[in-house]
C-alpha cells in the first residue's frame, strides 16, 4: 500500500519477550563497583546526619527541618519522619559511639527522650511525631 508505514518492532513470539538481565549483570555492564553498605544507606546517612546536627545546634526544630526538606524537594518525608520509620534504636546505635560530639549528643537525646520512654517511632505509635 502506498504511504503505509513499515513496522520496526520485532515480530510477536518468544524472542520479543526475552528475560531482562539480572541486577548483577546490569551492575557489571555499567562498570559499578561493590562497596560496604547499600547505595540507599550511603545516601541516607549524610542526609540524616545533617538533620541531626541542625537539630542539636538549635538551628531549627524537628517540624521546621522536615517541612523545609519536603517543600524544597517534594519528598514525602523529612529526615525526622524517616527516623520515625527506621526507629530510634538504629540511629542511636550508629551515633552513640561516633567520633563526632554532635552526633553523640544526638544519640543521647534519642536515648533520653525516646528510647528510655518506649517511644521508638512509628512501630510504637510515637517518636518525633505522634502516630496514635
Amino acid at each position: 500500500m502506498p504511504g503505509a508505514a513499515a513496522s520496526t518492532s520485532p515480530p510477536p513470539g518468544p524472542a520479543r519477550y526475552a528475560p531482562a538481565p539480572s541486577p548483577a549483570a546490569r551492575t557489571r555492564s555499567h562498570g559499578l563497583q561493590e562497596q560496604p553498605g547499600y547505595i540507599l544507606n550511603s545516601l541516607l546517612a549524610p542526609f540524616l546526619t545533617s538533620a541531626a546536627k541542625l537539630y542539636v545546634r538549635g538551628v531549627a526544630d524537628v517540624a521546621v527541618i522536615d517541612e523545609t526538606w519536603r517543600r524544597a524537594t517534594g519528598a514525602p518525608f523529612g529526615p525526622f519522619e524517616i527516623h520515625d520509620i527506621i526507629g530510634m534504636e538504629t540511629p542511636y546505635n550508629l551515633n552513640s559511639q561516633s567520633g563526632d560530639q554532635e552526633l553523640r549528643e544526638f544519640a543521647d537525646i534519642l536515648k533520653r527522650d525516646f528510647i528510655d520512654k518506649g517511644h521508638l517511632g512509628r512501630a510504637t505509635g510515637k517518636g518525633f511525631y505522634d502516630y496514635e
